[in-house]
């Protein structure tokens, strides 16, 4: 495992990853503010499990800082990262749409399946990535 560290906005940005996880952390202090992880699928193609930020650090663009970190990871290693939206928190599957599609997060649907794919290297001729189909 291999750890970075980074201050921006006044808090320390962690990069915590290994060959099957990268987790980006950010902390203020002693206090944890928030994470954004993924894990290995297969091959290139990574999923997105979760972007938690504490209610007490929310509304200050603590989740749109740890996400550019961990898409600039995804971007650096020419890897894909797949994203399901299960809203549980306190926006809604439309306002977290918005978020993701607004980092560059593109919808795709498989039948009933509605998922989302962010890094376009590796597609074929017709635009569809071989990992995700």
């Amino acid at each position: 495992m291999t750890a970075q560290s980074f201050i921006t906005k006044e808090i320390e940005i962690l990069v915590y990853n290994n060959d099957q996880t990268i987790s980006v952390i950010a902390t203020k202090g002693i206090s944890l503010i928030g994470s954004a992880d993924c894990s290995l699928l297969k091959d290139n193609v990574w999923y997105f499990n979760r972007l938690f930020i504490r209610p007490l650090f929310r509304g200050n663009s603590y989740a749109t800082i740890l996400l550019d970190k961990l898409l600039s990871i995804i971007k650096e290693r020419n890897l894909v990262l797949k994203l399901d939206i299960n809203p549980y928190g306190d926006m809604s599957y439309e306002q977290l749409e918005e978020f993701y599609i607004k980092h560059g997060f593109i919808k795709k649907e498989d039948r009933d399946y509605v998922f989302y794919i962010f890094n376009e290297k590796g597609k074929n001729e017709s635009g569809i990535n071989e990992h995700c189909k």
